[in-house]
């Protein structure tokens, strides 16, 4: 668990967000803690944000779209309204957890009898629909949405520097690079930015892909949030079983996203650096996350993944 989290955490806490949306406190299980504390309560899912991590003002809009979006049809996981009707309940008092319930998503994850063109497809499409819904959303809520290097997530420059390297140089001028993009209109706008397996669920009977965890959206290109999904795809345990996986699985994403919106050849080229900058963000927060000395097997290997991947992209980009 964070240790800011850990601090002003307790079973009170708990009991009194479960109490707001009439969860029974004593199936509540803890199924991940890390920035958040998320609570499996049987078929909902309990969410716990401490306001020093990231305040309730920014939870609200993330809250907003998804109802939106549940209004259009797209599957996305489902926010609870508390027992007061609110889509969030604050617990605590100066410092704060803001509590919010979803309905579970049942489903299963992606197989290697899933992992093919057609589901890359899918894929796409979600994506596609999602920056539609966002766009036409965008239009009519006074909801206000960080950019993409406004969030916290992107705030991760104390975990790019250990005793081995130091990366903040690179990762601030490939920010800037980022930044100094034209900012079209037609490719800005709402995005997930955090779309991967972890994050989305296959329904049973339908297949349809179901997503979640919506709280890294933010304003940003939507370039980078197909990026994103493709950045994220290469980590599959199946991705190293096909050939020049990355382009397989970009043209497939492609082609699905583009039944709902265009993709623009020059926002394309903006692609490698992005990843750079992924690579970078992921290394920065999982060393802030697991502590750069108290790594386990399983994170010593995932953070070498990260080391070799920006070694490599940095040859493209250079």
């Amino acid at each position: 668990m964070n240790q800011i989290v850990a601090k002003f955490y307790s079973e009170a806490v708990l009991a009194e967000a479960c109490g707001c949306y009439d969860l029974d406190f004593k199936v509540a299980k803890l199924i991940r803690a890390n920035q958040n504390l998320v609570f499996d309560c049987g078929d909902k899912i309990l969410r716990l944000t401490l306001s020093k991590i990231r305040p309730a003002e920014e939870i609200e809009p993330e809250l907003a779209w998804l109802l939106d979006l549940q209004q259009r049809s797209i599957p996305v996981t489902e926010v609870v309204l508390s027992k007061g009707g609110h889509k969030l309940e604050r617990i605590g008092g100066a410092t704060y957890f803001s509590a919010v319930c979803f309905t579970k998503v049942v489903g299963r994850v992606p197989t290697a009898m899933d992992w093919n063109e057609a589901f890359f497809e899918q894929l796409g499409e979600l994506t596609g629909r999602l920056h539609l819904a966002g766009r036409l959303f965008q239009k009519k809520t006074s909801h206000h949405y960080l950019s993409w290097d406004e969030i916290a997530e992107h705030h991760c420059e104390d975990g790019l520097v250990t005793k081995d390297y130091d990366f903040r140089p690179l990762y601030k001028r490939i920010t800037t690079i980022l930044r100094r993009r034209p900012q079209r209109e037609d490719a800005y706008g709402l995005i997930h930015y955090d779309i991967h397996h972890g994050n989305y669920l296959l329904e049973e009977e339908t297949n349809r892909i179901i997503a979640f965890d919506f709280e890294m959206c933010c304003r940003g290109r939507l370039i980078d949030d197909l990026a994103t999904v493709l950045y994220y795809a290469g980590l599959h345990p199946q991705s190293k079983n096909i050939d020049d996986f990355e382009k397989v699985f970009y043209v497939a994403l492609k082609k699905g996203y583009e039944k709902h919106l265009p993709v623009d050849p020059e926002e394309e080229a903006g692609i490698p650096h992005y990843l750079l900058y992924r690579d970078l963000l992921v290394l920065g927060f999982v060393n802030k996350a697991w502590g750069v000395d108290k790594l386990d097997d399983g994170q010593k290997a995932y953070v070498s993944r990260l080391l070799g991947a920006i070694a490599r992209r940095r040859k493209t980009v250079d």
